[in-house]
């Protein structure tokens, strides 16, 4: 592929990548909207309203990560993450007093990050008739900072895709990438006056990470073939006795 990005709507995008039923107009409309989101403040004040994004009921959380790098040696960390609450919960919780809403960004614990911003000249892709990589500075900082936290998480999962979410003020793009690139969705607006368009961008976005949430390991990301050693492995006590992996490693932020 010449190009490392492909453009598709987000109806295409959706029914390639997490086809099946979204959430019930009921659920819906429980939720809401975003219309809490402030886009003329400050960036951190767009984090707390955006998790209503979050699916409890299926174990998994969004956390403002945007504070927490997982250690002193890397400072790269998304604003907010997508984590499952059932496993892996030592690796990202937080015990300083930062708030039940915070977290780190524990890179082996991390399904889908998700960066903001609040300058639209920060898109890290040109919204015209055809996709292009944007070039404005802003536009380049942002997208290199998607392709760093894809990198992350592919150093430290193993997986054959990573979906992440860019919201740019009132605007979002679904994202899917794999080792060759990246598959866009077209932007589409999640607040905006006209509401027709608000709410069939709201469903979109509560759509993606409720589907997200429920997918399989394997539409989330996730390599198939790989099996997750139990603590109590034979394999995995001869490898820390060796000293090749930690004797936290199951717990400490690392998938094995």
């Amino acid at each position: 592929m010449d190009d490392p990005y492909v453009e598709l709507s987000v109806k295409q995008f959706m029914e390639l990548f997490l086809p099946g039923d979204g959430l019930s107009q009921e659920h819906l409309e429980k939720i809401g909207n975003f219309s809490k989101v402030p886009l003329d403040g400050r960036e951190k004040d767009m984090y707390s309203p955006m998790k209503m994004m979050e699916v409890c009921e299926l174990k998994y959380a969004i956390k403002i990560t945007a504070d927490h790098p997982e250690s002193s040696e890397d400072s790269s960390k998304p604003d907010l993450s997508m984590y499952r609450t059932d496993v892996g919960e030592n690796a990202w919780t937080i015990t300083n007093g930062s708030g039940v809403h915070s977290a780190k960004a524990a890179w082996g614990w991390i399904i889908m990050p998700i960066e903001i911003k609040n300058k639209l000249r920060a898109d890290p892709f040109e919204d015209t008739s055809q996709l292009r990589a944007s070039e404005d500075n802003d536009g380049r900082s942002s997208r290199a900072q998607l392709i760093k936290y894809v990198a992350e998480v592919q150093a430290r999962q193993h997986r054959t895709s990573v979906f992440s979410l860019f919201i740019v003020k009132n605007k979002a793009r679904l994202i899917r990438w794999d080792r060759i690139g990246a598959i866009v969705s077209k932007p589409f607006f999640y607040v905006r006056d006209t509401p027709s368009v608000e709410k069939d961008g709201c469903t979109n976005l509560l759509n993606y990470v409720y589907k997200i949430a429920s997918a399989s390991a394997q539409d989330q990301g996730y390599d198939p073939t790989v099996i997750r050693l139990s603590e109590d492995d034979p394999l995995l006590l001869k490898l820390m006795k060796c000293g090749i992996i930690g004797a936290g490693a199951m717990s400490d932020g690392h998938r094995t």
